[in-house]
């Protein structure tokens, strides 16, 4: 899979959410560093002008899994990127991070799961 097929499946699981999860989508702050867009701004890398911060703002459980869902299907395809968040959100850097794998990173994945389980973690903790 191209760089270009993963951004569109990406942004397709990005419009799927957004249908009943607040999310806000901004341009990547890295579009204007000059440093960062030359070292990234490769054939097989997304196009700078692509870079997005995705944030999803939870409300419930549900919703959270519903996200941690869908990166984890990405990742079964090979699609890696930045992910983050807290207490009541999510966060997606489709940005020079954003790249496609041969194979599925496996320890891309458990990282990701490890963040989720610990966001959720902190979640009960406050509770």
């Amino acid at each position: 899979m191209n760089v270009n097929k993963a951004y569109n499946l990406t942004m397709q699981k990005v419009t799927n959410l957004r249908q009943s999860i607040d999310t806000t989508i901004k341009l990547s702050k890295g579009r204007n560093n000059k440093d960062t867009v030359e070292k990234y701004n490769l054939p097989d890398r997304l196009d700078p002008k692509r870079w997005y911060h995705i944030t999803f703002l939870p409300m419930t459980s549900q919703e959270a899994n519903q996200i941690a869902q869908a990166r984890k299907e990405l990742g079964w395809q090979g699609i890696c990127f930045d992910t983050g968040g807290s207490f009541g959100y999510r966060d997606w850097e489709i940005n020079w991070s954003f790249r496609v794998e041969d194979v599925p990173d496996g320890e891309w994945e458990k990282r990701s799961d490890e963040i989720e389980e610990f966001i959720q973690s902190e979640i009960e903790k406050s509770s």
